[in-house]
């Protein structure tokens, strides 16, 4: 169990990978891709021809955390990333862009996260791992590591600060306030510093989409608030069975969602197509009835 601030919930999910999820209906929809194929050997699980995989992805992720408050609320974290691909082998070279990242309401409040904040981060660079392509073929993405409001030498292992004094801290959304600024219901503002590990497991699905879960551990500290109650402190657990991912081909080999012609398929024409590829899955309580006590 997890003590997180308020304005961390929205971004805070530790879930293992797990079986692909049944009891809620994913929201993503079906994509095709106009590429040429060649036969391979395959697992048993992987049976169709491989596709090569470079090109411009969105990543969809939609996450669910358990809180207490009183009793278990769930709540939702939603993310729409930019992916360039790289295919070399059985690795796949990783640019990641954080285009947007949403939250379902917790306590009547929503969190927002700035878009200098987002952009803060941006971009991660990773190498992950796809030994062959096919209906059922494994991806394992590499370690993504991201920070915001610090300045590491080993963003990985070094220690988080305890303050707003420690050197490590630095105004990265550049607001004049230490860490990135979170924006809690429009009352109030967090300043944080924070670091999130993650790690996606999944599969090729028939359309030629990846989808599956993962495990994504987030610590965040307090550097200072415009008032008290934005730091406070809530026990959180993951709720893994509810975690979806999926990532879909974007560029003109898959959906196309270069609107403007100019070759490139932009954080701003993905967020705009949003419901286009996805819908997000709305909170449930009950998904988190097996953490109440």
């Amino acid at each position: 169990m997890l003590r997180l601030h308020l304005a961390a919930l929205i971004l805070t999910v530790l879930s293992l990978a797990a079986c692909e999820p049944t009891p809620s209906p994913s929201g993503f929809d079906a994509q095709t891709f106009d590429v040429q194929t060649a036969d391979i050997a395959l697992g048993n699980d992987a049976t169709a021809s491989a596709v090569d995989l470079t090109g411009t992805w969105v990543l969809v992720t939609d996450w669910s955390t358990c809180v207490a408050i009183g009793d278990e609320i769930e709540l939702r974290n939603y993310e729409l990333s930019r992916i360039q691909v790289i295919q070399d082998g059985v690795q796949l070279r990783e640019v990641r862009e954080d285009c947007s990242i949403a939250n379902t309401p917790l306590l009547g409040l929503t969190t927002v996260v700035p878009q200098p904040a987002i952009d803060s981060a941006n971009p991660m660079n990773t190498a992950a791992f796809f030994p062959a392509s096919g209906t059922g073929a494994p991806y394992v993405s590499g370690v993504e590591v991201q920070t915001w409001g610090l300045k590491f030498a080993n963003p990985e292992t070094d220690t988080m600060p305890a303050s707003a004094d420690d050197p490590h801290v630095v105004d990265s959304d550049k607001d004049g306030h230490p860490g990135v600024t979170l924006k809690v219901g429009g009352v109030c503002d967090l300043y944080a510093a924070q670091r999130a590990i993650m790690v996606r497991t999944g599969r090729q699905e028939a359309d030629g989409s990846l989808s599956g879960d993962g495990i994504r551990h987030v610590v965040q500290v307090a550097l200072g608030a415009s008032q008290g109650f934005c730091a406070q402190a809530f026990s959180t657990v993951s709720n893994q069975t509810f975690n979806h991912w999926k990532m879909l081909r974007v560029d003109k080999k898959g959906m196309n969602l270069d609107q403007d012609g100019d070759g490139i398929v932009s954080c701003a024409e993905i967020v705009q197509n949003q419901p286009v590829f996805t819908n997000w899955i709305e909170p449930d309580d009950t998904r988190c009835a097996a953490f109440k006590k």
